[in-house]
């Protein structure tokens, strides 16, 4: 299950990334953090928000809900940091992998996409 109109697992190049590990587990828990922040910005619950996924694309519920982009991106940097440092204390990505995540996170602005 994702989020948006669009519906597509993991980019090719984070897959690129976590070759050979549980790739739909983080997949799974991103979309459960974004769904979380989303809920805490805009005062609606986590069940309303999951309603919401269903007929609205990530950026129309963004407008919605009158989500600051940039508060919203803030706390999923964070919530994103706490399930990258948990899977590689879990053993589900090595900390290589980690910390390459990290380091595309930190030099990459959002929505930028990677020079083919």
């Amino acid at each position: 299950r994702t989020l948006g109109t669009k519906r597509t697992p993991l980019s090719r190049n984070v897959q690129s990334w976590l070759s050979g590990t549980n790739v739909q587990w983080l997949w799974d828990e991103m979309q459960k953090a974004r769904t979380e922040v989303l809920a805490e910005l805009s005062s609606k619950t986590v069940e309303q928000i999951e309603q919401d996924t269903k007929t609205h694309s990530k950026r129309a519920l963004l407008q919605k809900s009158e989500v600051n982009f940039d508060k919203m991106k803030m706390l999923m940097q964070a919530k994103v940091e706490q399930i990258i440092k948990k899977a590689a204390y879990e053993g589900r990505i090595t900390q290589y992998e980690a910390n390459t995540i990290y380091s595309k996170m930190s030099t990459r602005p959002h929505g930028q996409k990677r020079k083919r």
